[in-house]
């Protein structure tokens, strides 16, 4: 039963909106180019939308890792059961990791997963220096 959607991305921010709407600021991927290193983001977010189909409940993870580069710090990866709420034939999940004050000391390459039940989404984004 492969009734799971789900999506990861970068962005600067993630806002809540009036109607459970949510508005995700500065999309970023899949290249960033920075003026010069360290950089100091003000926020970045690694944001998921999970489309959770006829299912009752899913278990969702997100995480973080430099797969190219060196970054001081990395959060801890978050995971989370969510079941449905009310009787909406399908429903959806949004989850997101939100770095304040994130480093970048020298250009990277960040990988973020995000798993539900047994599906994995990806993203990558390459910060690299300006030329």
């Amino acid at each position: 039963m492969d009734d799971i959607n789900s999506m990861v991305f970068f962005c600067e921010d993630v806002r809540e909106e009036i109607g459970s709407k949510q508005s995700y600021m500065g999309v970023i991927g899949p290249y960033l180019n920075i003026s010069s290193f360290p950089f100091v983001f003000p926020k970045i977010c690694v944001a998921g939308l999970v489309q959770a189909g006829i299912r009752d409940k899913v278990s969702v993870a997100i995480d973080l890792e430099c797969i190219e580069g060196a970054i001081a710090f990395l959060p801890p990866p978050m995971a989370q059961e969510v079941e449905r709420a009310g009787d909406d034939p399908e429903w959806n999940v949004n989850v997101v990791l939100s770095l304040v004050q994130f480093t970048v000391q020298e250009p990277c390459v960040l990988h973020a997963r995000l798993k539900v039940d047994e599906q994995l989404s990806t993203c990558r984004l390459r910060i690299r220096g300006q030329a």
